[in-house]
């Protein structure tokens, strides 16, 4: 809590209690995919409220984990992961459709954000 006091021409004419709420949870914010549709290389970019190791799974439309980027240990605000649209076993994904899961851990908890792209090359 911190107290202010109210001043006129220097002369103190009361005060007042201003409290601050720090929300301790882990959070991922805007969650994005650019460009999108991706051609060949991509980003995911988010905003973190607090340093999280991150992961970003990619899946098909059938649920198969096709990539998985990470864990990587990032930092509060911004972050962007770079992709070059291939799988796990280093080749290009074929056009369509696809979902995405950012998750984020550190010892305040878990989170995930989800969405969904589009290749079109």
């Amino acid at each position: 809590m911190l107290v202010a006091k109210l001043t006129k021409n220097n002369t103190v004419f009361g005060s007042k209690k201003i409290s601050f709420y720090a929300d301790a949870r882990l959070r991922i914010r805007n969650a994005l995919v650019y460009p999108n549709p991706v051609k060949n290389r991509t980003n995911f970019t988010y905003m973190l409220s607090q340093e999280a190791f991150v992961t970003t799974k990619i899946f098909s439309l059938s649920g198969t984990i096709v990539k998985t980027l990470g864990p990587y240990k990032q930092t509060a605000g911004f972050n962007n992961i770079q992709w070059d649209s291939d799988d796990d076993f280093n080749r290009l994904l074929a056009n369509g459709s696809y979902l995405f899961e950012i998750k984020a851990a550190n010892g305040n908890g878990v989170t995930t954000k989800n969405g969904a792209f589009v290749i079109l090359r």
